[in-house]
């Protein structure tokens, strides 16, 4: 089957989508986990020093991987940099956060693919039901 991109097509259907989901008694219910993205400004010259300092392997990532320091930090990083890829990877060790967070600047963002779908539909006019999972404040 040959691939085809449709979503000009179902952007095309928002709207209408949106005046009947208003006007109808149905009411779309997401649930699945919210929590706090942190988002890091891009600074190139501060990751270039990073990679510098603690890159002492190649550029790699295992399943099993964890940030437990700036050393895996820089080859985990690194690794879906180069690729253009995106990743989670559990970060274990608060000190390479506290680094992190003393040399970038950074901002805090609703995180969860699930509890940013809804301010995304919500945005368009979509009245959307959430349960959230996270009970942080920030949240």
């Amino acid at each position: 089957m040959t691939y085809q991109d449709l979503s000009a097509v179902y952007l095309e259907r928002v709207p209408e989508d949106i005046r009947k989901q208003k006007e109808g008694s149905h009411r779309y219910v997401l649930g699945y986990t919210s929590d706090l993205d942190v988002i890091i400004g891009w600074n190139e010259e501060t990751l270039a020093g990073i990679l510098r300092t603690y890159m002492h392997e190649g550029r790699s990532i295992d399943i099993a991987d964890e940030v437990d320091s700036m050393e895996s930090f820089a080859r985990i990083a690194s690794y879906y940099m180069t690729r253009g890829l995106g990743g989670e990877v559990d970060v274990t060790n608060s000190d390479v956060c506290e680094y992190i967070e003393s040399h970038f600047d950074i901002s805090y963002a609703l995180g969860g693919t699930c509890a940013q779908g809804v301010a995304a539909l919500n945005a368009v006019g979509f009245g959307v039901v959430v349960h959230f999972s996270d009970r942080s404040e920030e949240v």
